[in-house]
């Protein structure tokens, strides 16, 4: 076939002239008829065509087996036309009645897939309407009605996508408002909302408006604690602000409260300093005293420094002073109004004792005779005493501490303790003798005793003094003696 093919495609170049002088056809073309089948040697029919135009009477030899070929397609289903939604059969060109059979679509034709109807979980295609069919497999898509197709939760198939094409749930499933966001000042509805089977995402359609979202009316403000909450009306969602309450005696608006929500009131007011008798504002504390000008406080809350003045008794002493009680009322408070000083900061006077002072830190006082001690010079000794030598560098003030045997200055300076125990001194003259004593131990009072030496002019001795006579004892306590 394709070699005829070819030699067909030379002859539709061929003038006429260039046929045989007997008028016939090229042996090659015949070869060619030859080889075609009726359906090829249709084409020569145009060639037949013009070679009667141009003047030749007398058929030739194809022209008479066309004529032959055109009466037998003419009883074929080449020559029948299928009805729409038909297509001819493969090799229509050879298919023939039988016996008084006739030529029909049933016959020559096969249906395509326009004619199918798709049944259910099928939708219809244009593309396959050309394709010879008659089953949803070969002429359907599947569609989202197919039981087969599952959608995630919150997700659902709308009637309108059922009859639609579609294999998964991407394809078939729509999102519903059960999977919608929903951004403050909205907020997601109750789990029994109706809402939330509406195929949707928009915050509008899925969402429900809290409190936050609504609108008070003028000098009325959203009540904080509600706006989260959703309401069934604005009113639910605001209360009177701060505008709307009348200022109390004492108090003044707070500036930044004014159109916020009132409550109670008690936000919407702050303190001023009081009045001169505390009735209204602020009230002092204990130990303040009213400035009584009712000014606002810079600083809020009010305090005593503020509205204010201090007195004594709530004024703080500094280190080493005590509060004076007699002054507890006096106002504006200071140190010296106040406060007393302790026994810390004095300083002691002539014959009283440096520094004694400071045994003294708290005793509240700035007197010699209460801070300090005295020293023994200022002491008065009892009879038959006299105060100890270099009194005034002694501190003390009695007895024990200041006081001495009145005998001991002359014990001092005008005798001389002997050497040894006794009053027999070698080269004792009477002078010598009167000028000494000697210490003697008393078996009988465990103690030891001063005793006085005296002159025996009769024998020219220096004897112990008569014991008897209380002269001749000596105190043994005396300062610098021993």
């Amino acid at each position: 076939q394709a070699e005829a093919q070819k030699l067909l495609a030379e002859l539709s170049q061929w003038p006429l002239s260039a046929r045989s002088a007997h008028g016939q056809l090229p042996g090659d073309l015949v070869t060619a008829m030859k080889l075609l089948s009726a359906v090829d040697l249709l084409c020569l029919l145009p060639l037949g065509a013009t070679a009667l135009k141009q003047g030749r009477q007398e058929p030739t030899p194809a022209m008479t087996e066309h004529k032959k070929l055109e009466a037998y397609l003419a009883n074929t289903c080449h020559s029948w036309t299928c009805s729409k939604g038909f297509v001819p059969k493969a090799g229509h060109h050879d298919i023939a009645p039988t016996g008084s059979g006739k030529l029909s679509d049933k016959l020559c034709c096969d249906a395509t897939c326009a004619l199918h109807e798709c049944g259910f979980g099928y939708v219809e295609n244009e593309v396959y309407f050309g394709n010879v069919g008659s089953t949803d497999e070969k002429c359907c898509d599947l569609s989202c009605g197919n039981k087969a197709i599952e959608c995630p939760v919150g997700y659902t198939i709308t009637d309108a996508r059922r009859a639609k094409a579609g294999v998964n749930a991407t394809d078939c499933c729509s999102p519903t408002c059960a999977v919608a966001v929903c951004v403050p000042p909205l907020a997601f509805p109750d789990k029994s909302s109706s809402k939330l089977l509406k195929v949707s995402t928009d915050q509008n359609v899925c969402c429900d408006v809290t409190c936050a979202g609504r609108h008070c009316k003028d000098k009325t403000a959203h009540i904080r604690e509600k706006l989260s909450m959703v309401p069934t009306s604005d009113e639910e969602c605001c209360a009177p602000t701060c505008e709307t309450f009348e200022v109390p005696n004492g108090y003044e608006r707070v500036p930044s409260m004014l159109k916020r929500m009132g409550g109670d009131g008690s936000k919407c007011f702050q303190l001023k300093c009081g009045d001169a008798d505390g009735t209204y504002g602020y009230q002092c504390g204990k130990g303040w005293k009213p400035n009584g000008d009712m000014k606002s406080c810079a600083k809020q809350p009010c305090t005593d420094d503020q509205c204010c003045t201090k007195t004594c008794e709530a004024f703080t002493c500094p280190p080493d002073h005590a509060k004076d009680e007699e002054q507890l009322a006096r106002w504006p408070a200071d140190t010296d109004v106040c406060c007393l000083p302790s026994c810390k900061l004095h300083t002691c006077g002539e014959n009283y004792v440096p520094g004694s002072n400071l045994a003294r830190n708290t005793t509240i006082s700035s007197e010699d005779e209460v801070c300090c001690d005295k020293m023994c010079s200022l002491y008065e000794c009892k009879a038959g005493t006299v105060r100890i030598p270099g009194s005034e560098q002694v501190p003390g003030y009695n007895q024990s501490i200041c006081c001495e045997h009145e005998l001991c200055p002359s014990l001092r300076t005008n005798l001389t303790k002997t050497e040894t125990a006794g009053c027999n001194l070698p080269e004792a003259t009477e002078e010598s003798c009167e000028a000494s004593y000697t210490a003697l131990f008393n078996n009988h009072t465990n103690a030891t005793e001063y005793n006085r030496c005296s002159w025996d002019s009769n024998f020219g001795l220096c004897r112990l003094a008569d014991t008897t006579q209380t002269a001749s004892k000596l105190p043994t306590d005396c300062q610098g003696v021993n």
